[in-house]
C-alpha cells in the first residue's frame, strides 16, 4: 500500500492526457512523480470526470513534508509565471494508491469514505474538496512553463526562497496588465488609505528580499558588486528600459542601489516618519519587475549549468 498526494486549488487545462506522468528530483536519492489522475464524481447533481495533479513517491517516509514544499514551489513559479492569482495557495490531500483502477482513475466517493479522517484533521469536507479538484485553471502553456522550472526551485534554495518572496510581493500589493497600463496614462500618485501604505512598504520589503536571497546583501562597494553580480549570470551594467517612465532606465547595478535605498527609507525602520517612508504606485510596479528580471537571469544561469 502506497500513498500519493492530490493537488488541490489548481486544474488541469486541456491538452493533458490522464496518466501522464512527469518525473522530478530533490537529489540523487529523492526523486518524485507529478502524474495526472482522473477523478470519477457521481452525485444527485453531478455525474462526470475531472483532472487533478497528484505527487507520488512510492515509499519514500518523508513525502509529507517535500509534498508540501513542491506545492509551495509550484504555486509561487505559477504566480511568477502567470502573475498573482490568490493568496489561498495550493493544498494537498493524501490518498492510497489502493483505491485506483486503471494505474489513474479514482472515485470521490472512495476518497469521501476512506479518507475522511484526514479531510476533517485538515479542515476539508466534503463540499470543499469537491470546489478544490478541478480548481483554478491556466492554461497548458503556463503549466508547461511553471512544470519546467519546478526542478530548479526544489533543489536550489536561492531560487525556492526568491520566488516565495516574489509572491508575497504580489500579495502584499498586485496590479494586473491593464491596472498597469492604465497607470501610465496618470499622474504618479502616493497610497492615501493607511492600509494601502502598508500594504506597499510590505510589498517592496519582499521584493527586496527576493533579490537578496539570490544575490545577498549587496556590497557597498561597486566592484564587488559587480563581481557577485557577473557571478550569478546577471550583468551589472546592463541598462533596463522601462515602459512605465523615463526616469526608471537605469542600469541593473543602480537599480539595486535604488531598491536598497528604498528598503532601508520606506519599509524597515519604523521609527521613520510616514511621509518619508511613502512609495509611489509606479515605483513599486518597477521595483517588483525588476526583483522578476533579477530572478529570470538567476534561473537562466541554473539551466546553463544543466546543458
Amino acid at each position: 500500500m502506497g500513498r500519493l498526494y492530490l493537488i488541490l486549488g489548481i486544474g488541469v487545462p486541456e491538452g493533458y492526457n490522464s496518466g501522464e506522468i512527469f518525473e522530478y528530483s530533490f537529489s540523487d536519492n529523492i526523486g518524485f512523480t507529478i502524474k495526472v489522475i482522473e477523478i470519477n464524481i457521481n452525485s444527485f447533481t453531478l455525474n462526470e470526470s475531472r483532472k487533478s495533479f497528484a505527487i507520488i513517491f512510492g515509499g519514500f517516509k518523508e513525502s509529507e513534508s517535500y509534498a508540501i514544499k513542491i506545492i509551495d514551489a509550484l504555486y509561487s513559479i505559477i504566480t511568477f509565471n502567470f502573475g498573482f492569482i490568490d493568496d489561498e495557495g495550493l493544498d494537498i490531500i493524501s490518498v492510497d494508491t489502493d483505491l485506483f483502477f486503471d494505474g489513474y482513475k479514482i472515485s470521490f466517493k472512495d476518497i469521501i469514505e476512506h479518507e475522511k479522517s484526514k479531510l476533517d484533521s485538515n479542515y476539508h469536507n466534503e463540499t470543499t474538496l469537491l470546489n478544490s479538484i478541478g480548481g483554478f485553471k491556466i492554461s497548458k502553456d503556463y503549466i508547461d512553463r511553471s512544470l519546467k522550472i519546478l526542478n530548479y526551485a526544489l533543489v536550489d534554495k536561492k531560487l525556492f526562497d526568491s520566488l516565495q518572496y516574489y509572491q508575497k510581493s504580489l500579495i502584499n500589493a498586485y496590479f494586473s496588465p491593464g491596472e498597469i497600463h492604465y497607470l501610465t496614462t496618470q499622474e504618479d500618485e502616493e497610497p492615501v488609505r493607511q492600509i494601502d501604505i502598508t500594504n506597499y512598504q510590505d510589498s517592496l520589503l519582499n521584493a527586496y528580499k527576493a533579490i537578496e536571497a539570490i544575490i545577498g546583501d549587496p556590497p557597498s562597494d561597486d566592484k564587488k558588486l559587480k563581481r557577485k553580480l557577473i557571478y550569478l549570470n546577471i550583468k551589472p551594467n546592463q541598462k533596463l528600459e522601462s515602459n512605465l517612465r523615463d526616469e526608471f532606465n537605469k542600469t541593473i547595478i543602480e537599480k539595486i542601489r535604488d531598491i536598497n535605498k528604498a528598503r532601508n527609507k520606506k519599509s524597515a525602520h519604523g521609527g521613520i516618519r510616514n511621509y518619508d517612508r511613502t512609495i509611489t504606485v509606479l515605483e513599486l510596479i518597477d521595483y517588483q519587475f525588476f526583483t522578476k528580471s533579477i530572478i529570470i537571469s538567476y534561473l537562466e544561469s541554473l539551466q546553463k549549468k544543466v546543458v
